[in-house]
């Protein structure tokens, strides 16, 4: 069997070689990343308009649910103490009339 002849190289050597490979692999490898993470961004963003969006449409929906039922509960409470009010002062009319009358 022939002997194998190794060469050795320095380790600046083997560093130079190694990034000279890697720059031109790098490049191209970075515009894709960069590529891909603006996709990413866009994605993430919309995501995240859309999310927002959800949101503030259901907080709006929540704040007239809130607004109409205030409304209704405070006209039925108003419709209510002026039939009772206005019930209430027509029976103390009659007893007052009543009475002057049987007084009479």
């Amino acid at each position: 069997m022939p002997p194998i002849e190794l060469e050795i190289q320095s380790d600046s050597e083997v560093e130079s070689v190694s990034e000279a490979d890697s720059d031109s692999d790098r490049s191209s490898y970075d515009d894709e990343d960069d590529k891909f993470e603006e996709r990413q961004k866009k994605s993430g963003a919309n995501e995240v308009k859309d999310l927002a969006r959800g949101h503030t449409q259901r907080v709006r929906m929540w704040k007239i649910f809130v607004l109409v039922t205030m409304t209704i509960t405070t006209s039925c409470v108003s419709a209510g103490a002026y039939y009772f009010l206005k019930k209430e002062e027509n029976d103390d009319y009659h007893d007052s009339v009543s009475r002057s009358t049987s007084l009479g």
